[in-house]
């Protein structure tokens, strides 16, 4: 899927990678493969799924969303209890001391999200994961 929006073609787009800008920016033309998915937001905002390849398979450097609430975050599928490892600006969190497993549709829906313990992240924090889909 390639993504080239007008705006990209005049100015460019900074990408980042867990935080760090990735060189050779800025770039006008963003090519998505393999199970990813584009869905433009508006307002010159757009979300990018990234799903894994099955059951048994991890899946990596996966964004969390974030939710109304700052200390809870989702993942785009629901995830292998006790798989999940989670990156907060690049520094992995430990659980339980800094977030929790959590199944946001209750007992039995499947881990879906964490709820972080020891802080509030800012608006810029970046929240990566890793996990084996359930």
């Amino acid at each position: 899927m390639l993504v080239n929006p007008p705006s990209c073609r005049s100015g460019g787009l900074q990408l980042k990678d867990h935080g760090a800008s990735v060189a050779g920016g800025p770039f006008t033309t963003l090519n998505f493969t393999g199970g990813v998915s584009v869905t433009n937001d508006g307002g010159g905002q757009a979300t990018i799924l990234i799903t894994g390849t099955g059951s048994g398979s991890e899946v990596t450097d996966v964004p969390l969303i974030a939710t109304g609430d700052p200390r809870v975050w989702l993942t785009p599928v629901a995830y292998a209890p006790t798989s999940l490892a989670v990156y907060h600006n690049g520094k992995r969190l430990k659980r339980p001391l800094e977030y929790v497993e959590v199944e946001s549709g209750g007992v039995g829906t499947g881990y879906d999200s964490i709820r972080l313990v020891a802080f509030t992240p800012s608006p810029r924090s970046v929240l990566i994961s890793d996990y084996q889909p359930a």
